[in-house]
């Protein structure tokens, strides 16, 4: 046994083998975007629908992602994660539609965009 060494053995750490969580940042930052756009809807609505369309855009990019790394077997699953995007997602539609009805509102009062 006093034969043996440990200097002839190596560790190496795969890449492939590191776990995989959801795009958190993303989450967040899809719902920062969504309450300021909510914001928005008592200042300016059409900078405030512009900011909904990009709330929309950052909610579906985040879903793609999140689906992108739930095919590797190393995905961490959190339970709310999909759940509070899906509600975000929702909520930004109702933010979206809210604009168009205060736009709409706006425009037949002889009101412009701004």
């Amino acid at each position: 046994m006093a034969d043996w060494s440990t200097s002839q053995i190596a560790f190496e750490a795969d890449t492939r083998s590191e776990l995989v969580k959801p795009p958190l940042p993303l989450l967040i930052a899809t719902g920062v975007v969504s309450c300021i756009a909510i914001a928005l809807l008592f200042i300016n609505s059409s900078i405030g629908y512009g900011l909904t369309v990009v709330a929309s855009l950052l909610g579906g990019y985040t879903a793609l992602v999140d689906q992108k790394r739930s095919g590797s077997a190393n995905y961490i699953s959190y339970d709310s994660f999909r759940n509070i995007l899906r509600v975000i997602r929702f909520t930004i539609v109702v933010i979206a539609l809210a604009h168009i009805a205060v736009l709409a509102v706006n425009a037949s009062k002889g009101g412009g965009l701004f």
